[in-house]
């Protein structure tokens, strides 16, 4: 035996094949000679780009959680999920400090300390007292 039949690769000999990826009869090249057989199947791809993302004001996630704290001491997670926001945005606009907003405590939940979160109160120091 010669040494290029020795070294040749054959698909039974362990070589890997690699696929070219028009060929079959499920490959592009088919869709484009038939498209009559495809115009009923939607297409995978968007028709159009969806729109852009609307971004908010900085300040807009600050006083939505302020409002909401106005209700009532809350957790961070019940926090972002009754506003909708991720618990990450929540939770730095509180560590951040928000005007107006101070931790109130620590609370037991499931078996982990969570704080909780609310309004200061507010003293008036003026000429009445």
């Amino acid at each position: 035996m010669t040494v290029t039949a020795h070294n040749a690769k054959r698909v039974w000999g362990g070589a890997t094949r690699r696929p070219s990826g028009r060929t079959g009869p499920h490959s592009d090249w088919y869709k484009e000679l038939h498209p009559e057989m495809y115009k009923e199947i939607p297409s995978s791809k968007p028709s159009k780009l969806p729109p852009p993302r609307k971004r908010r004001s900085p300040g807009s996630n600050d006083n939505m959680i302020r409002d909401y704290l106005a209700q009532g001491d809350a957790t961070t997670v019940q926090i972002a999920t009754a506003l909708g926001l991720t618990y990450n945005s929540v939770y730095m606009c509180l560590l951040r400090g928000l005007d107006g907003v101070k931790r109130k405590g620590v609370t037991m939940k499931r078996g982990a300390l969570v704080q909780l979160w609310g309004l200061q109160d507010i003293h008036t120091t003026g000429e009445n007292e």
